[in-house]
């Protein structure tokens, strides 16, 4: 007979935690297309402890300057 060591989630709670996920997702998303900027710059210190300096915002991508960016680029690292 198998012997489990571990058992997964019953389906109401993977349902639960799928729902907090999306409901954190979307408040993520809400904040920074209602701030931009300043709100990546909290979501980065506060996910990831790292805080770029005043300033330093880098007007073109890592690649822009070789050939293979990608024609959508146009040099903010977005494509659009």
């Amino acid at each position: 007979m198998a012997r489990y060591l571990k058992r997964g989630m019953d389906a109401s709670a993977i349902k639960a935690a799928d729902a907090k996920v999306r409901e954190t997702v979307e408040g993520i998303l809400a904040e920074v297309e209602a701030r931009r900027d300043a709100a990546v710059r909290e979501l980065s210190q506060r996910f990831d402890r790292w805080s770029p300096p005043r300033g330093s915002r880098r007007r073109r991508c890592a690649i822009s300057r070789s050939r293979r960016c990608p024609a959508s680029c146009s040099g903010t690292g977005i494509s659009r």
